[in-house]
């Protein structure tokens, strides 16, 4: 390598080092309200993020990591190429493909439904359900899935 191409590369290393310098300061810069629901293009995993870069998993999807898992080194939910933003209804507390039962007063029944699907239907009573049946992770995984490609358009 000439001289010239030697500093040459130097002088693009050095832009480069300011370019991600820059970009780290400005997502510094952003201010964020958590907890933070995303999903992961790649995975299907829903994560709570409670910072930048820490958060619990509320939906396995195809990761390694249970419901429930705490991780404190996640790739920053400000990243656009892996995390999709999910609603999340402060009021209630439930996130949009979160797995409820839905309970009307005037019909004694329990409903399992996507938080989703029950937002405009009127139930007295919606709660999180703990322990999902296989069919509702199933019913889950899919709608996680036309979101994420419904997103990609």
């Amino acid at each position: 390598m000439s001289r010239l191409e030697k500093l040459k590369q130097e002088m693009l290393d050095a832009v480069d080092s300011i370019c991600e310098s820059y970009k780290k300061e400005q997502e510094a810069k952003e201010v964020y309200e958590y907890p933070i629901y995303k999903v992961s293009i790649y995975s299907k995993q829903i994560v709570k993020f409670t910072n930048l870069t820490e958060g619990i998993t509320m939906s396995k999807g195809n990761s390694s990591y249970d419901v429930g898992y705490f991780n404190d080194n996640l790739v920053s939910c400000t990243d656009r190429d892996l995390w999709l933003d999910l609603p999340y209804d402060k009021d209630t507390g439930f996130y949009d493909m979160q797995i409820i039962t839905c309970r009307d007063k005037d019909w004694d029944f329990e409903n399992l439904r996507l938080f989703s699907e029950a937002v405009n239907m009127t139930y007295n009573v919606i709660k999180p359900i703990e322990h999902p049946s296989e069919f509702m992770l199933e019913q889950q995984r899919l709608a996680i899935e036309r979101f994420i490609d419904a997103k990609k358009i």
